[in-house]
């Protein structure tokens, strides 16, 4: 039994020695195997690295031939059309209505009816002036030719000539009071709305019908006080639409305003309108004003900008010493910009090819193939 122990115990220690002597190979190899695989990684790279520096990568690219032309800033303002015949109409003398010759929505003409108000005791008071006037007349006909010959007394022939022109001015007077009596159109015009109604007593001062009249028509633009020096009276403006089918209209600042509003310091520029299909007073307009023009500058599109740190740059094609297309970083100096052009002040001249197209594939000095120029004025 002791010997069968035994004999178990040496092949237990003889297996363990081999398996350690296996698992120490293994190891072995792998670690050989890790050098080898670093040794050719490191070998790759090297020949990569020259690979690339041997290769260039040519970019296919379009540009803009740069050329001077006018640049205009605008700013547009709302604003609104006024009239000044756009009125609330009153009567000139209390009373009670007694006709209304106009409904909303009629075109009448300048001095027609528009409301008669009782004149029953004018009337009356004109009738028995005249009746007096007849009388008086003759009296004073009388006297004249009495007068006339040298006969009869200077003074009742007075007295009879002052009688006469008195009640001249009293039937007069009443004639004009009856006149009062009646609303008429100050100008040719739409009538918007009647507020009197038949057998309504009205008095001055309370609006009994709303007319409005197209002609005389003019845009008002508050604009911030900070413009005052940028739009003045005769600039150029352009008046648009939105809500119409109209043509903008090149048009000129009439006035400008004198003083500045003190709640929300604005002032007030005024520009007369042409007579214009559909426009009404109230009608908001648009007006743009030109705060800024150059007559000759190089203009770009300002997508095309971009910004280093606290510099701005383009890219332009150019030629190296050995006469290859590259991109070139040109830095810029802005000026003033409008929708999506930029006025450029310095940095690029008249002629420079700038990169449009494949500006983001380029770099400093990358190679580069122009494949199509297109002129300024077609961009």
């Amino acid at each position: 039994m002791k010997n069968i122990l035994m004999f178990l115990l040496v092949s237990l220690l003889l297996l363990q020695s081999c398996t350690e002597e296996e698992s120490n190979d293994l190891k072995g190899q792998l670690a050989a195997m890790k050098s080898t695989r670093d040794s050719l990684n490191a070998e790759i790279e090297k020949i990569e690295a020259k690979l690339s520096v041997n290769e260039v990568k040519t970019v296919a690219v379009e540009v803009l031939k740069l050329k001077k032309s006018e640049f205009t800033k605008y700013v547009n303002m709302q604003s609104v059309v006024y009239s000044d015949r756009n009125s609330n109409l009153s009567t000139k003398m209390a009373g009670v209505v007694t006709k209304v010759n106009v409904e909303p929505g009629d075109f009448v003409k300048e001095g027609q009816i528009l409301i008669e108000l009782d004149n029953s005791i004018q009337l009356r008071r004109l009738a028995e002036a005249k009746n007096r006037f007849e009388f008086i007349e003759t009296i004073y006909n009388k006297q004249k030719s009495i007068w006339d010959k040298k006969v009869g007394s200077e003074i009742e022939y007075l007295k009879a000539k002052n009688d006469y022109e008195t009640m001249q001015k009293s039937i007069a007077l009443i004639e004009e009071e009856i006149d009062m009596l009646k609303l008429k159109a100050p100008f040719s015009g739409t009538v918007d709305m009647v507020n009197a109604k038949i057998g309504e007593a009205i008095s001055p001062g309370l609006g009994a019908i709303m007319m409005s009249s197209a002609s005389n028509l003019e845009a008002r633009t508050e604009f911030p006080e900070n413009y005052f020096n940028y739009i003045k009276k005769g600039m150029d403006v352009i008046i648009s639409f939105p809500d119409l089918d109209a043509e903008p209209q090149n048009l000129k600042i009439t006035s400008i305003s004198e003083a500045i509003n003190s709640k929300n310091r604005t002032m007030t520029a005024i520009t007369k309108l042409p007579s214009i299909k559909d426009v009404k007073s109230n009608m908001t307009c648009v007006a743009k004003f030109a705060v800024y023009r150059a007559d000759s500058t190089i203009v770009v599109p300002v997508n095309l900008v971009q910004k280093d740190k606290d510099r701005y740059y383009v890219f332009v094609a150019d030629k190296d010493k050995k006469g290859n297309s590259i991109s070139t970083k040109r830095y810029v100096t802005l000026g003033e910009d409008y929708n999506d052009k930029v006025e450029i002040l310095s940095g690029l001249k008249e002629g420079d090819l700038m990169i449009t197209y494949g500006i983001n594939d380029v770099k400093e000095n990358s190679s580069i193939e122009v494949s199509q120029v297109v002129e300024n004025s077609n961009y």
